[in-house]
């Protein structure tokens, strides 16, 4: 257990969280379905964009939004159709009626691929996955331990994936807890292997109402420091509207 030797109220608490987030196959799966779509997104040629340093704000289905640097560009359709191919997911284009509908029926959906045009190895992937019984409170009731102990089994689960697809699980941090989207969020960090060396994870979870958000941020491990002040400002930008 990763809070030691758990209170009564630790054991409890973690148990509730973790019914939410693993319940049954469709839980595990939308937890590494972040990662697996990396396993096969292709980084995009660099290309010139707009302003250097600036900003915007991407409207997204379900009445998210997100803003990103201008450098960044969600991945092009052709290659969006492939991700969706392989995961079984659905496209961002559409409509939040369909987004909402495909969630209450248990189906994780595909919301945003992008990548940094200026460093094509940045990549970022949003999805949702079902979650019922949780809301945007659901980690602000859980104490850091609980957290903790509750997400404990995902570094487990995303090695045994990377496994499946010849890659392997380097190192993986205990959830942390921070606030962003309006909600506390748990942030799970971890170091894999990938075509061109070690790429370094950052996994923001954001629970909502019977859902959970997983927004992951991936770069090269020699580009982590630099890349993990851009990928803050980017997960503590995420917007939950009315839906």
């Amino acid at each position: 257990m990763v809070c030691g030797p758990c209170t009564s109220r630790q054991y409890v608490v973690a148990r509730g969280v973790r019914q939410l987030l693993f319940k049954g196959r469709v839980g595990v799966r939308a937890m590494v379905l972040s990662l697996l779509a990396y396993l096969f997104v292709l980084p995009l040629p660099s290309a010139a964009q707009g302003s250097v340093g600036g900003f915007s704000t991407l409207p997204l289905p379900g009445g998210l939004a997100i803003t990103l640097p201008q450098t960044w560009r969600p991945v092009d359709a052709v290659m969006e159709r492939l991700v969706s191919a392989t995961l079984d997911t659905i496209l961002p284009q559409v409509k939040d009626s369909l987004l909402q509908a495909s969630l209450s029926h248990g189906k994780p959906v595909q919301i945003l691929n992008a990548t940094d045009g200026d460093h094509s190895l940045r990549t970022l992937n949003l999805n949702a996955a079902p979650a019922p019984g949780a809301s945007p409170a659901t980690f602000a009731n859980a104490s850091e331990d609980e957290l903790a102990t509750a997400l404990g089994p995902l570094c487990r689960t995303i090695g045994q994936m990377l496994t499946q697809v010849k890659g392997r699980l380097i190192s993986c941090s205990r959830a942390e807890r921070l606030f962003a989207g309006g909600r506390a969020v748990a942030l799970t960090r971890y170091l894999r292997t990938g075509p061109s060396g070690f790429v370094s994870v950052w996994l923001v979870q954001y629970p909502d109402d019977n859902a959970v958000y997983s927004l992951t941020l991936s770069a090269p491990q020699a580009d982590e420091s630099t890349a993990e002040p851009v990928f803050r400002g980017i997960w503590e930008s995420l917007e939950f509207g009315q839906r």
